[in-house]
């Protein structure tokens, strides 16, 4: 029993989306200091990241025992305080982190992005989520401020453009992707009442709005080619960087294939690998 309630306690964190948001943070900052970047700084994206998805999951009960009800765990396997207790305490841990490392930098910027991550993230669970469309550009946003976050002690000296286009992609596919998760559950949501996009809005209005999108994120992935040839000299990691090039285009085609073809699970999947290979790609092409 103790074993059940602490894997439900696990994907109640999104133990795995934790570790892929520290393992980004890491990439970003590598791709700027190399070998010297300074493990300590994933402590406070791992804690909020955790902590933002069980408070999330505490006010989502109702949405996600409609939804995905095997997965439902809080009020469930995972008593509410229990729940409510992991948020405060991870954020804090997290928070606790980011003014260490202000400390050590003699720099307030990593406390002020950590401390607004958490409070948007909170934000968002508690009214920002129920806003049809804002609440999609408010975790867009939120997202994003790991590029910013893992650049902590050089963000205002930062010159290059690649971490400018990588917050455009960042933001761009989140986005995409909250909508595609939405259609993906349209006719639950419709027949529970639960707000979404394509209720509010229609399906085929919903469709239009991640095409339009697909072709913003096209005219980023152009940037980001003339950025990288900018750099070509600059380049360390050559030999690295091309499979991940040709490896993003591919899930780029997919999403664009998936979303012509109307298959909103497919591509919600396709959009979270393309997300993170075009970090990676960014981040070693430098």
């Amino acid at each position: 029993m103790m074993m059940y309630t602490i894997n439900a306690w696990l994907k109640s964190v999104r133990l795995w989306n934790v570790i892929g948001l520290s393992f980004a943070a890491a990439i970003i900052r590598f791709s700027y200091f190399g070998n010297e970047i300074g493990w300590f700084f994933m402590v406070p994206v791992a804690c909020i990241a955790a902590g933002g998805a069980v408070i999330n999951d505490y006010f989502d009960i109702k949405e996600d025992r409609i939804r995905k009800p095997e997965r439902a765990s809080i009020g469930r396997v995972i008593k509410r305080r229990v729940a409510m207790m992991s948020h405060w305490v991870l954020t804090g841990m997290g928070l606790v982190g980011a003014v260490v490392i202000s400390i050590q930098i003699d720099n307030m910027s990593p406390f002020i992005i950590a401390s607004v991550a958490a409070f948007l993230i909170f934000l968002y669970s508690i009214w920002l989520k129920k806003k049809v469309v804002v609440g999609k550009l408010a975790l867009a946003a939120i997202v994003t401020l790991l590029v910013p976050f893992a650049l902590y002690d050089v963000l205002m000296d930062v010159k290059d453009e690649r971490y400018v286009v990588m917050c455009l992609m960042i933001f761009s596919i989140v986005f995409v992707r909250q909508i595609s998760k939405e259609l993906e559950y349209f006719d639950v949501d419709k027949d529970s009442g639960i707000r979404t996009m394509p209720v509010v809005f229609g399906e085929t209005r919903s469709w239009m709005v991640i095409y339009v999108m697909e072709v913003v994120i096209v005219a980023i992935v152009w940037s980001a080619l003339s950025v990288i040839s900018e750099l070509q000299p600059k380049i360390i990691f050559s030999l690295t960087q091309y499979p991940f090039e040709i490896f993003f285009h591919i899930t780029l085609l997919a999403t664009i294939y998936f979303s012509v073809r109307k298959k909103a699970p497919a591509l919600s999947s396709w959009l979270k690998l393309m997300l993170a290979t075009g970090v990676i790609w960014l981040a070693v092409g430098s």
